[in-house]
């Protein structure tokens, strides 16, 4: 679904760009600003405050959304078809 990320260390910097990256999930800072190599990383990337609850809702929010496969490619819309009653 995505990762949250409580420390800007290098080994945890470098493990979230993998996963942001290569992986193409989205990435929720805590506490600290988005460091430089996770800017712009294809599933999003946002830093929250100190509150657990928003970092979750901010991960929830960005896993809504589609990554794209390739870069610079964009995603067909995803069409919402009605339920049988």
């Amino acid at each position: 679904m995505g990762a949250l990320l409580f420390d800007t260390t290098e080994a945890a910097v470098k493990l979230a760009h993998f996963l942001a990256w290569d992986i193409r999930l989205p990435v929720v800072v805590l506490g600290h600003e988005v460091p430089p190599e996770l800017q712009d990383a294809p599933a999003g990337s946002v830093s929250v405050g100190e509150d657990l609850k928003d970092a979750l809702r901010s991960l929830l929010v960005l896993a809504l959304n589609p990554t794209p496969l390739m870069p610079g490619i964009p995603q067909p819309a995803r069409i919402a078809t009605p339920s049988a009653p």
